[in-house]
């Protein structure tokens, strides 16, 4: 036996962010004809008009928190001054306007490179803006949170003493999840 059916979706007027995306899908079962939503900006009603021909009308009730653009916010530079003995690491943030009124969190792992893959961990500090174009932070070793580090035991004097930042952020507010995005490390720096 076969079954045919026709299925369209039709979506009231809802705003979405630029970096929020919505997902369904109308499956054909048997002779069942069924409606999922798989990932969704708002809680929706879903009327169902027609048998062989069906409507999926879609009115947006509640918004919903979905996940900030991973790539929303990015590296602009880490540098390290030896003047104040500070690190200082620029970021850009493409959704500023679109995040006014909230907060941004960004947090700073600083390493010391190490051979092979024993990287020395210095500390951790975390950042807290209001949205803007660009952050900037700058920290010295003395300022981090060192609780979760430890105690390194290579020699200070062999090799060169180069640096890198593990950073991430988090968008803190109701237009995303506050979900942390870990976004890599910057590139080496030797001091």
């Amino acid at each position: 036996m076969s079954w045919n059916q026709a299925g369209q979706i039709s979506i009231k007027a809802r705003k979405l962010y630029p970096w929020e995306r919505e997902s369904f899908e109308i499956c054909l079962e048997g002779p069942w004809m069924r409606f999922y939503v798989n990932e969704a900006a708002y809680k929706y009603s879903v009327t169902a008009a027609g048998n062989y021909n069906t409507l999926y009308t879609l009115t947006p009730r509640n918004k919903v928190a979905m996940d900030p653009d991973k790539n929303g916010i990015s590296l602009a530079a880490f540098t390290y001054d030896a003047a104040s003995k500070k690190y200082s690491l620029k970021l850009g943030d493409i959704w500023a306007n679109e995040y006014a009124g909230e907060k941004t969190a960004i947090k700073v792992e600083l390493y010391k490179d190490g051979f092979w893959f024993f990287d020395g961990f210095k500390g951790e500090k975390e950042f807290t803006f209001d949205p803007a174009a660009g952050y900037e932070m700058s920290f010295a070793e003395n300022e981090l949170d060192t609780s979760k580090a430890v105690a390194n035991l290579d020699d200070p004097n062999r090799g060169a003493k180069k640096y890198f930042v593990k950073w991430g952020f988090k968008r803190v507010g109701s237009i995303s999840t506050d979900d942390f995005i870990k976004k890599g490390k910057t590139p080496k720096i030797e001091i």
